[in-house]
């Protein structure tokens, strides 16, 4: 009986240190040298698989174009402003391709627009899913708060576009509207960086739940609050200029941002074992 117990030992423990979690990634502290690195580096991305990312932001782009022309065509075009500024919730979510674009270029290969397809299998999991379904909610959220929002100002029925803009910039009330709006707008578009600036990267690199991915992704925007403050307000200005002309901006401004938020990522997180 001895000789078994001490033979059942080394399995117990080897049993044990198995079912052990794994190590969380650590946190690094960044800088706003960091984020224009990142930036830079997502430029140089760009140029050498530019073909890639055009093709992705251009898909993009004329998401973004439907869905304008959508709210236009059946007279809710006082929710144009709400939707561009919700479609750019979605944005982490479309940029899946993008970063899976820049950790294969890191391996030393090669992405064109043969590529798509595979590089759009590879970030297609049920997690990231998941995440993305949750950002889909967020832009459904916060199109019914804009809605409830312009009917506390200008009541339920529609008004015309052009005497929503007046009343806008020109009265007490619509600058109201439009303080509140871009307040709650502001709120809404900081949680969802939050919870996906770094969550999707995470689960595109280690294939994660999006529990965990979520959790380290809050906590990164804890550690460096500011610079990555900075980092959302970028995106958010550079979104919105480069889907003023008919949204073509947006074909290279999207994939700029997307291979850029990837380089940050691998700026903030360590990976236990990495250098």
């Amino acid at each position: 009986m001895a000789g078994t117990a001490k033979n059942i030992e080394p399995l117990v423990g080897a049993r044990i240190v198995h079912e052990l979690p794994k190590k969380a990634p650590t946190i690094r502290t960044i800088t706003v040298e960091d984020v224009s690195a990142a930036l830079r580096e997502g430029v140089e991305d760009f140029r050498a698989m530019p073909v890639f990312g055009v093709t992705i932001g251009a898909v993009y782009a004329l998401a973004g174009f439907f869905l304008l022309y959508g709210a236009w065509a059946y007279g809710y075009a006082m929710l144009a402003f709400p939707l561009l500024a919700g479609f750019a919730l979605v944005g982490p979510f479309a940029a899946m391709g993008l970063y899976e674009a820049s950790r294969r270029r890191d391996e030393g290969r090669k992405v064109g627009f043969r590529d798509i397809l595979s590089v759009r299998a590879a970030t297609t999991t049920p997690n990231i899913f998941y995440l993305g379904f949750i950002l889909m909610f967020a832009l459904f959220v916060w199109v019914r708060v804009a809605l409830l929002i312009y009917a506390l100002f200008f009541g339920i029925q529609g008004v015309p576009l052009e005497r929503m803009l007046t009343e806008a910039f020109t009265t007490i009330d619509g600058l109201a509207f439009l303080v509140i709006g871009n307040a709650v707008g502001a709120g809404f578009a900081f949680v969802v960086f939050s919870i996906s600036v770094v969550s999707f990267p995470y689960m595109l690199e280690k294939d994660v739940d999006p529990v965990t991915a979520v959790a380290l992704s809050v906590s990164a925007v804890a550690k460096n609050a500011l610079p990555l403050a900075g980092w959302a307000l970028f995106i958010a200005v550079s979104l919105a200029v480069a889907s003023a002309p008919a949204f073509l901006g947006l074909t290279v401004m999207l994939p700029v941002l997307g291979h850029a938020t990837w380089r940050l990522y691998k700026r903030m997180i360590a990976h236990e074992g990495a250098a």
